[in-house]
């Protein structure tokens, strides 16, 4: 958690720095949209990963819009799947939920960016479901040439779930590092 912490708060001093310079704010004015995703796919293997020489396969997609409501901030939603497959078996996440998030554009084309969001998660097979919520916080830059973008984030999430049939509710966290990529609709 400390951790997390100062890469917070190392973040929001580069940004500041960052929108000192000439403003241009074209992509985050008021009525602009930012719709934006990410994709990964992973197969591991090996006597760690593998049961009766199965490799473990992870799909994860990640898209979200945002609409500007004022210069620099943003709301939208955000969506998640993953699914974990290994042999006949498979476990999947979905998710659905309101975010927000405030943009610091500056003329450089580098558009760093603070936001938050819950979600409604479901996970499990197609034969048994449970149901939970997630909280995450996150914070990042876009790398923006006219309309798209390419954008490294690092985000917290916190889910917790109450199974059926379990006493207490299960929680985990994880923290992301990733890269996706963006469009921004605006005139």
């Amino acid at each position: 958690m400390k951790r997390l912490l100062l890469i917070i708060t190392l973040l929001v001093s580069m940004m500041q720095s960052i929108t000192y310079s000439q403003p241009k704010k074209e992509a985050t004015k008021k009525g602009s949209v930012l719709i934006s995703g990410s994709a990964a796919f992973s197969s591991q293997g090996g006597e760690l990963y593998e049961f009766d020489t199965e490799r473990l396969y992870t799909l994860s997609l990640s898209p979200s819009l945002f609409y500007f409501v004022a210069p620099g901030f943003g709301v939208g939603i955000d969506f998640t799947f993953n699914r974990l497959a290994q042999s006949e078996e498979s476990l999947v996440t979905t998710g659905i939920g309101p975010q927000a998030g405030f943009f610091f554009e500056s003329s450089g084309g580098v558009i760093p960016f603070l936001g938050g969001g819950v979600s409604h998660l479901s996970i499990g097979t197609d034969d048994d479901r449970d149901w939970g919520v997630g909280f995450n916080l996150g914070a990042g830059a876009f790398i923006r040439k006219g309309h798209l973008a390419a954008g490294i984030e690092v985000n917290y999430v916190y889910e917790r779930f109450k199974p059926e049939g379990f006493a207490n509710a299960v929680t985990g966290n994880t923290i992301f590092i990733g890269l996706g990529l963006a469009g921004f609709v605006y005139k």
